[in-house]
């Protein structure tokens, strides 16, 4: 709506910008991103355009943003492992919420529950931790693979709810053992995915790849 809303620097890295203080209720709202090649910029030509996704994400008054949620595996206590959450709630009010946490694969897997009292903006970084029995491993043989779904609930009201997938595994590293992955030796191996695809340009189209 032709009003300046944010530049990123860097074009190969993500960036969330807010639109709510300047989106109109009840019109079709004009959004323009522009791209500028900027000499010097890269040690090659990087093209020019929007080669990703770009997303319109809508959260209401208490939200997970994006990004916002990261899990890990603290350790494993036998067949079980215990989770850590780590998420930062952004509220644009003073408000009290209750938080329910739920890991699934198969059926219910482990299951938890805070309350938090929110301050209006970006609330630090909490920590919420699932104790999931007969934990199934991820390893590259056997990607086992969870999903966390969390709720907020202002009240009665659900205010916000958003899902991740995540895995349960330990990494360590040695000198005299390398690297283990659940207690076991594997070789790190990889590929460097670069999106250059000659007459095709800068974009990194799945099929290319």
């Amino acid at each position: 709506n032709e009003h300046y809303l944010t530049t990123h620097h860097h074009g190969y890295t993500p960036f969330l910008t807010d639109l709510t203080a300047k989106v109109v209720a009840g019109i079709t709202n004009k959004l323009v991103i522009t791209t500028d090649p900027l000499s010097e910029s890269t040690r090659w030509y990087s093209g020019n355009g929007i080669y990703r996704d770009v997303f319109l994400w809508e959260g209401g008054d208490i939200r997970i943003e994006p990004r916002d949620i990261f899990v890990t595996t603290e350790r494993l206590e036998g067949c079980d492992a215990i989770i850590d959450v780590a998420y930062t709630v952004t509220s644009d009010k003073d408000s009290d919420v209750k938080i329910n946490f739920k890991a699934v694969k198969d059926g219910v897997a482990a299951m938890t529950e805070e309350n938090k009292t929110l301050a209006c903006g970006t609330n630090g970084e909490y920590h919420a931790k699932l104790k999931v029995k007969n934990a199934k491993l991820w390893s590259p043989d056997t990607p086992e693979l969870y999903t966390l779904a969390i709720n907020i609930y202002d009240g009665e009201e659900l205010a916000d709810e958003s899902e991740i997938t995540f895995g349960i595994r330990t990494i360590s590293f040695s000198a005299e053992k390398g690297m283990l992955l659940n207690g076991e030796a594997i070789k790190l191996r990889g590929g460097n995915i670069h999106h250059d695809h000659g007459d095709l340009g800068a974009a990194s189209y799945p099929a290319a790849e």
